[in-house]
């Protein structure tokens, strides 16, 4: 491996040499280098686009999107997400990795749990409910073929007997598919004022309690997780006309156990019914079915969730 260890500059001046008469040195040497390097045998590339690495790059795109501002974060989720809904999603089904003109393998749980979180994100910075259909589509789909009834949890694969049960619970360097399966069951509950699958998300996270005590460095989405639930959870929740910009004003505030959520337009999604007005945007902060007076602006808004965290 060749290594410069000198500027080009103090290079010419050891050597005396102009820095053209350099340059052309250089051209020299690195076409003897490229004339060698392609008699050598080419190392293998693993190019496959893999379906829950890529779910996870679109959760971090709308984070920062969501931090800065910057729209070309958001385009950057829309064009992955759109990719894999092309490519690796087909009939209900999803494919754990892409790669064209090459055998596909199905989607373990890791695929179809982090894609519905990244669907979720998504719908919340667009509000676009077709992504929020998608989420629950895939929370339906993973309740369906990976639900393991005796532990409470989800396998790592559909159910075949031809293949050994897993069961991933703790977090290595992906979380914990079941963690992202019981926080998603808690957003969507939320959204759709879902008891049975709030009721699911609690049930996983008492189940999982005795392992998070006893080693919590490897559990570290439920101990996020944990947080959320045991301290009040509230939903902030903006309709009109102008919800994505109050919704950009809102992100910019720390607001930790709390959903975020918006429609600009008339929605039959529990969380938005009957509060749509055309004639402005309004801000709704709730906790446990009950809310607040809705108001127009961002900074009342927060005036009424530290009402709501005193009492």
């Amino acid at each position: 491996m060749l290594h410069k260890t000198l500027s080009d500059s103090d290079f010419s001046k050891q050597n005396n040499l102009t820095f053209d008469s350099l340059n052309a040195f250089k051209n020299e040497w690195n076409s003897i280098l490229l004339k060698e390097r392609n008699i050598r045998v080419r190392p293998n590339v693993d190019d496959k686009i893999i379906t829950s690495w890529n779910a996870l790059l679109i959760d971090g795109f709308i984070d920062a999107y969501n931090a800065f501002g910057n729209p070309s974060y958001l385009q950057k989720a829309k064009d992955a997400m759109a990719f894999l809904l092309n490519n690796a999603y087909t009939n209900n089904r999803l494919v754990h990795s892409y790669k064209e003109g090459s055998k596909q393998t199905e989607g373990f749980l890791e695929d179809y749990a982090f894609l519905s979180k990244a669907s979720l994100s998504m719908y919340a910075a667009t509000l676009d409910t077709t992504y929020l259909e998608l989420g629950n589509s895939l929370m339906t789909i993973i309740q369906d073929r990976f639900e393991d009834e005796s532990s409470g949890m989800f396998r790592y694969n559909e159910d075949n007997s031809l293949i050994s049960k897993i069961i991933k619970t703790d977090d290595g360097v992906l979380p914990s598919p079941n963690t992202i399966v019981a926080q998603n069951l808690l957003e969507l509950g939320h959204l759709y004022y879902d008891t049975a699958q709030l009721d699911k998300a609690q049930s996983m996270m008492i189940t999982i309690l005795p392992r998070v005590e006893e080693a919590m460095n490897n559990y570290a989405q439920w101990s996020s997780l944990m947080l959320a639930t045991a301290f009040p959870f509230y939903e902030v929740v903006v309709v009109g006309p102008n919800a994505s910009s109050l919704i950009s004003e809102l992100h910019k505030e720390y607001i930790p156990n709390a959903l975020i959520a918006g429609s600009s337009t008339q929605s039959e999604l529990p969380l938005y019914e009957d509060r749509y007005f055309e004639d402005g945007t309004y801000i709704y902060v709730c906790f446990n079915n009950t809310c607040k007076l809705p108001v127009e602006t961002t900074s009342d808004a927060m005036r009424q969730l530290r009402s709501f965290q005193r009492n």
